[in-house]
């Protein structure tokens, strides 16, 4: 799919790049080349980590979210794509990467369309490791950290905490948690359960 994408990939960054007038910030092909790569292939639903170009080239935050923002009136469907197609083919590759059953990757979907109000106004990664650690929660899997995830995915494991914390748990009025591990019980019996209506097998 790469190689397809290659000649329509530079010719839109021609028509983009001529019709910037000269005095634009940010204009010069080299500074704008990487950032509208990042942003035509995750256009068509390829994946990439913005975190890895900051890291690896010389962008700082600010002068990579100046060129994304004269990027994307060029490519709207880049504003308008798919997030959650692209989060569930991303839970789709962790699942197949750790050998996790169907039940994780069924259970993350019902649990994306359930909550995704509460989620979605963050990164990509954050939904996908949020809803990935919940899924784990609701099949009782022990058999990976949810800090492997994070670390798969390039992100911190608090930030997965954060988004439990702070835009699942307190929005639902859900009392009595405290942290991830000591409220298992808690996320699947009052949220996954009650709230994102899954089934979850209890030992007795």
């Amino acid at each position: 799919k790469f190689k397809t994408l290659r000649s329509p990939c530079v010719s839109k960054f021609r028509t983009m790049w001529n019709s910037l007038p000269p005095s634009t910030p940010y204009r010069s092909p080299d500074i704008l080349c990487l950032p509208f790569i990042f942003c035509f292939f995750r256009a068509n639903n390829i994946y990439l980590d913005a975190t890895l170009f900051l890291r690896h080239y010389d962008y700082s935050k600010h002068k990579w979210f100046q060129c994304l923002k004269k990027i994307r009136s060029h490519l709207p469907r880049y504003i308008h794509r798919d997030r959650k197609q692209v989060v569930l083919e991303k839970i789709k590759v962790l699942m197949n990467f750790f050998k996790l059953s169907d039940k994780f990757y069924s259970n993350a979907e019902i649990i994306m369309e359930t909550l995704w109000n509460y989620l979605h106004n963050t990164t990509d990664n954050v939904i996908i490791g949020t809803i990935s650690a919940l899924s784990l929660f609701s099949i009782k899997d022990n058999s990976i950290c949810i800090s492997h995830i994070c670390q798969r995915i390039r992100i911190t494991q608090s930030a997965v905490i954060y988004q439990i914390t702070n835009k699942v748990i307190k929005p639902l009025n859900i009392s009595g948690f405290t942290t991830l591990k000591a409220s298992k019980e808690l996320l699947r019996k009052e949220l996954l359960e009650k709230i994102v209506n899954l089934k979850i097998a209890h030992n007795f």
